[in-house]
């Protein structure tokens, strides 16, 4: 009698544990689904896209004299049922990466390229070597040119405002174009009252490397480092204050970039932050930096409580610190209070949903009109009329 319960009791324990590891093994594929692909899943080859399809310049290496747009299958903005890979309404495309309608820039415009991919997690020396990989649109691609090329345009041509692009994670070197032009034509294209500006396309090494939660660890700590590096470029440029833009992880880039040292005579920076993803451990430096809040003349940050990468970006850190209330975009704005910058916050998930595409983003009236008048608010100044486009109605969170 006892060494039949024994059995079954054995039998009932090893059916307990085969369940166990079944269901584990489901959870863990269902999970390498949602996070858009498991090790070594091939993507699709042809998705949709969403912009009017143009021929994109043909591919060459990032330091041959002229660059592409073609990008690989995986960009990181790529919309967001499947957190930051999915493809809803997004091109997670095909190889022959289509550009936009339009990649000329509007008269007066210079588009420049700076990859800082080859650079390395390191940064003991955050200036700029004088042989960074620095491309300047011409003729229809990007040529290549140089650092001292660029300081010269900008010296030259001190009135031309810079206008710095940075994305976020999950963006190989030809998405990294693709979006910065899609930045470019959808808020800066095609505007009649405006000064021309110098559109300065960031892209940073944030391909996919690994599984999820340890590739974001990876990436946000990257991004800290390398604000070093966006902050020795951008307090180069003239006296004009420079706007920024950062996007998911492109916004923690550019706090750490604020985060550094200014110089006497540096103009303060016109911040926008889009979706921002931040760095657990930066946050640290974030609490009531006063350094960041001056160095910052204006900071609008676009939050979406909605946003699934985000979302999920928090569960990652809430696993990786063990702190149930980590961090989140919505810790921006009160950790700066108090400093010489002008704080402002809207909540956009209303407008975009339940997306982390940059692409949604700019649909958002309330985000494209705000990036639209930090130029035409300088262009109605020297006309002497308003060139402003009105701002919607913003939802509060």
């Amino acid at each position: 009698m006892t060494m039949t319960r024994n059995c079954t009791s054995t039998r009932a324990e090893l059916r307990a544990i085969l369940v166990a590891w079944v269901t584990g093994l489901g959870v863990f594929f269902l999970l390498g689904l949602a996070s858009g692909q498991l090790e070594g899943q091939s993507v699709p080859a042809a998705l949709t896209a969403t912009a009017p399809t143009a021929t994109a310049p043909t591919a060459t290496a990032p330091n041959a004299t002229a660059l592409s747009a073609t990008a690989s299958p995986t960009p990181e903005d790529a919309d967001s049922t499947a957190l930051w890979n999915g493809p809803d309404g997004e091109s997670l495309a095909n190889p022959e990466c289509p550009a936009d309608a339009s990649w000329d820039p509007q008269a007066g415009d210079e588009i420049w390229l700076v990859n800082t991919r080859n650079l390395g997690d390191c940064v003991s020396d955050c200036k700029l070597a004088a042989d960074l990989p620095i491309s300047r649109w011409q003729g229809g691609e990007f040529r290549a040119s140089s650092l001292a090329d660029l300081l010269e345009q900008t010296a030259r041509n001190p009135e031309i405002r810079n206008v710095t692009y940075i994305h976020g994670n999950f963006t190989d070197y030809g998405w990294s174009i693709r979006r910065g032009m899609q930045v470019y034509n959808h808020c800066f294209g095609g505007q009649c009252v405006r000064p021309p500006i110098r559109f300065i396309i960031w892209s940073w090494r944030s391909e996919r490397e690994t599984l999820l939660g340890r590739d974001y660890q990876i990436k946000s700590q990257r991004a800290v480092a390398e604000g070093c590096r966006l902050n020795s470029l951008v307090s180069s440029f003239g006296p004009a204050p420079p706007i920024v833009i950062g996007y998911s992880l492109g916004a923690q880039a550019t706090l750490s970039a604020l985060s550094q040292p200014a110089a006497v005579d540096q103009p303060a920076w016109q911040v926008t932050l889009i979706a921002a993803a931040l760095d657990p451990f930066f946050c640290s430096t974030l609490r009531n930096n006063q350094q960041i809040a001056n160095r910052a003349e204006r900071l609008v940050l676009f939050t979406n409580q909605t946003d699934p990468a985000l979302n999920c970006s928090l569960r990652i850190t809430r696993r990786s610190t063990f702190n149930p209330k980590p961090p989140s975009q919505y810790s921006i704005v009160p950790n700066l209070r108090g400093g010489r910058a002008k704080l402002e916050q809207f909540e956009v998930s209303r407008e975009v949903g339940h997306h982390h595409a940059i692409s949604r983003y700019l649909e958002s009236a309330t985000v494209t009109c705000h990036l639209r008048n930090l130029l035409s608010e300088d262009a109605a100044d020297a006309a002497g009329d308003s060139a402003v486009w009105p701002a919607p109605p913003i939802s509060d969170r």
